[in-house]
């Protein structure tokens, strides 16, 4: 007997929605990418067991050429280079197993418990933390708010597709309420509640030493943005962002390369009295200054204009505020006083969407999906 079975997970736009950084933006869209990659390599592990025709049991989306897909099921022979999230939030598949979404619906919590654990881990070695035994917490926390849902249907090699995206259509809009544990949700004052979305209590507390940055309390849910990609980066050649401070200094950051002639004994002079300041008398910090050190030895001045964090030109340090006046001196050109912002507030307010998955819904032929979704996957690639 044959079964259709469509896989969706959620809820994303509510994910990416409580984001602070492009990282998380960035984050949010490569995780769900990277759990559904997951739930697929669980479908063939459950059916045909056969990585190299994932095309057997999933229809789509086509995994040929992915290389998201193809360091998930065979790190060894991929080539660690991901450009983005490249698999979609829905899979179609095809197969004899009647079991099978139940199984993969187990299976997924322990996936994201595996995730959490590791992006736990990795933030663990940037900051000092504490925490308190909060794993049992952390699972709650985690199941409550990541949906993974199906709908299934006995079926012929002849049915296509298009009532069931309907069905997992309608069942998207269905919420199952759990009863549990009050401490999910429910904290006895603002400290123990996750500072980033809010919604829930706090599982570990990244204790901050930069100065003037507070410590940071986090969701299991908030652990996951902050530290996958960061562990992910330990593992991965990720295809660079620019976070939103980056975008704000860019224009800051032509005009010192255009004048650079002009003021590189200024930029020198800033880089070294920041490093010899009172902004790295603490151990975080002066990691940093480490980190610029080492920029210093390894480029040209002119290059450590690319290199310098972008946060030490928006930085209300007075020996920021120094170097910013020493280039409006310098240069006198009206651009330094409107780009060089006194706040320290950046927001990018408009980002783009497609309609790839209406487009995608769209076509009835086999064919011309497989086409489409091998375009769509080499596309996100470059």
């Amino acid at each position: 007997m044959s079964y259709q079975t469509v896989f969706e997970i959620g809820p994303i736009f509510h994910y990416v929605q409580n984001s602070r950084k492009t990282m998380d933006v960035w984050g949010g869209s490569f995780l769900f990418s990277y759990l559904m990659g997951k739930v697929a390599q669980k479908i063939i592990e459950l059916t045909t067991k056969d990585f190299n025709h994932p095309e057997k049991v999933i229809e789509s989306p086509f995994f040929h050429g992915n290389n998201l897909f193809l360091w998930i099921t065979n790190p060894g022979n991929s080539k660690n280079e991901i450009a983005a999230g490249s698999i979609p939030d829905q899979i179609l598949c095809r197969h004899n197993k009647p079991d099978m979404p139940q199984k993969i619906s187990l299976e997924f919590q322990n996936i994201l418990n595996e995730i959490f654990e590791k992006s736990k881990n990795t933030l663990i070695q940037k900051y000092y933390y504490y925490n308190e035994d909060t794993s049992t917490l952390a699972q709650q926390q985690l199941k409550d708010y990541f949906r993974l849902f199906w709908v299934t249907r006995k079926a012929d090699e002849s049915d296509d597709w298009e009532e069931m995206l309907r069905a997992i259509a309608a069942r998207g809009r269905i919420y199952l309420f759990n009863t549990f544990d009050d401490s999910v949700n429910q904290v006895e004052s603002k400290s123990e509640k996750c500072s980033l979305c809010g919604n829930y209590k706090s599982v570990i507390t990244l204790k901050k030493t930069r100065r003037g940055n507070k410590d940071e309390p986090l969701c299991a849910v908030c652990t996951i943005k902050r530290g996958l990609l960061l562990y992910l980066k330990q593992q991965l050649k990720l295809t660079p962002f620019l976070s939103t401070t980056s975008i704000a200094a860019k224009v800051i950051r032509d005009i010192l390369e255009n004048n650079y002639e002009m003021i590189k004994k200024d930029i020198n002079t800033f880089v070294r009295d920041f490093l010899e300041s009172d902004a790295i008398d603490d151990e975080l910090n002066a990691l940093e200054g480490k980190e610029i050190n080492n920029l210093l030895k390894n480029y040209q001045s002119k290059e450590v204009i690319f290199h310098l964090p972008y946060e030490y030109y928006f930085s209300d340090n007075p020996i920021a505020q120094k170097f910013k006046e020493a280039i409006k001196e310098k240069i006198k050109i009206k651009e330094v006083d409107r780009v060089w912002f006194n706040s320290g507030y950046y927001a990018i307010v408009s980002m783009d969407g497609d309609d790839t998955g209406k487009l995608f819904n769209i076509l009835t032929d086999k064919d011309q999906k497989i086409r489409l979704s091998a375009a769509i996957a080499a596309y996100s690639e470059k």
